[in-house]
């Protein structure tokens, strides 16, 4: 069976060659490869080497190299703008998530030959990067000049190799690529199966808007009648955004399990002023100026600060002193002794440093305040800071990237 299988696929493929040589010359053709080699960039992930398989087979290699990379530097082009100034568009996308955990991986601040390097593992396969790199404060001529020569060598490579390979082995490579993406899907499909069969249908995992409260999710949960008895493990505060998980029912029994994993938040660093809540929402009580710095002085920074650090916890906070919550001394404009808290960073990850603000992935155990280490980060680094934005992508091993918006 599998011989006639073979079989077929083989004439099939060689009277599909022949056709599409008869284009190789046609303007028309030509354009329409371009605009086809730009897809797997602008709509990731569909695998770029399917593509050039037809162009191999279409125009050969010198003109299809060419018009390969030239469909790969406009899809990036592309894609980068689409990055660049179509967040609020993005956040409506399903794979905007997926998007901020590439972007994690890409710094603005690293060598143009780590960039072109990236560029160059990349473009072949799975391209969510240019978006993501639009999404840092990477320049576009930076960017897109790594592209070209990052992806110039294994087009090359793939066009000159790609020849011989699709006259030869084109039946095998047809089927491994027919099995890798099926491999693919059932992957995805099996995942997500197991992970919501884990928690159960009584416990869902939200991604949390900037400007609503931990509260404001419960109430349109209750609104929309999913439970009248309806928790959440862990609050965000009203400027914050990210994974929330929320139970209802009997489920909500479960959720002191979740309180104590630990966490991972993407924060924005303000340098040079400081509020009285700590964050973007409280107002300035404070200026200082900043002192030179740079992404090596941060990390080493953040870096001796890993592990327990004894830190105050915020003004603006729900620790209690003597029965009562320190917000609420706080907004009366009371006097109160505020606390320290021996606080725990797992991990962290600076991701660049710009314009007196500083992009930080960081992993805390439960109970530890943001707020408070980037008034630590201010202090150590010579000036004062607030926390400008903060994002919660992950508690445990539940990621913001498997939620859903309320």
């Amino acid at each position: 069976m599998f011989e006639s299988i073979s079989s077929i696929l083989e004439s099939s493929s060689e009277s599909i060659i022949f056709i599409l040589e008869n284009y190789s010359d046609s303007w028309w053709v030509s354009i329409l490869f371009i605009f086809a080699r730009a897809i797997p960039v602008i709509i990731a992930p569909i695998p770029g080497v399917l593509v050039d398989a037809f162009g191999i087979a279409t125009f050969g290699v010198a003109k299809g190299f060419i018009l390969a990379e030239a469909g790969i530097v406009i899809g990036s082009a592309v894609a980068f703008g689409v990055g660049r100034f179509g967040r609020r568009f993005l956040r409506k996308t399903s794979f905007f998530k997926n998007l901020e955990e590439w972007e994690k991986q890409i710094d603005p601040n690293s060598s143009f030959w780590t960039l072109v390097l990236a560029r160059m593992i990349s473009s072949p396969a799975f391209d969510y990067i240019s978006y993501a790199a639009g999404l840092t404060t990477l320049t576009f001529k930076k960017y897109i000049l790594a592209t070209i020569i990052g992806t110039i060598p294994i087009m090359l490579l793939i066009y000159t190799i790609g020849t011989t390979i699709l006259k030869d082995y084109l039946v095998n490579f047809i089927l491994l690529t027919a099995l890798l993406i099926i491999i693919w899907i059932i992957y995805l499909f099996v995942r997500r199966i197991y992970f919501l069969h884990s928690l159960g249908k009584d416990i869902i995992l939200v991604d949390k808007e900037s400007g609503m409260t931990s509260y404001d999710i419960i109430r349109n949960l209750k609104r929309k009648e999913w439970s009248k008895k309806i928790g959440h493990a862990g609050t965000l505060d009203p400027f914050a955004t990210g994974l929330m998980i929320i139970a209802r029912d009997k489920s909500t029994k479960k959720l002191s399990h979740f309180l104590g994993l630990s966490k991972e938040y993407r924060v924005l660093v303000s340098l040079g002023s400081s509020t009285d809540t700590g964050d973007i929402d409280g107002e300035v009580i404070e200026e200082k100026e900043v002192p030179e710095i740079n992404k090596a002085l941060v990390s080493e920074i953040i870096s001796n600060m890993k592990g327990d650090i004894d830190l105050k916890v915020p003004k603006y906070s729900a620790i209690k002193k003597n029965g009562k919550a320190l917000y609420k001394y706080a907004r009366n404009g009371e006097d109160v002794e505020i606390p320290t808290k021996t606080m725990h960073i797992t991990n962290s990850k600076v991701h660049y440093v710009k314009d007196n603000e500083i992009l930080i992935t960081i992993g805390v155990k439960s109970g530890t305040y943001i707020r408070s280490i980037v008034e630590e980060l201010g202090r150590q680094l010579g000036t004062i800071a607030h926390t400008k934005e903060l994002r919660r992508i992950s508690i445990g091993k539940y990621k913001v990237s498997w939620s859903k918006e309320i």
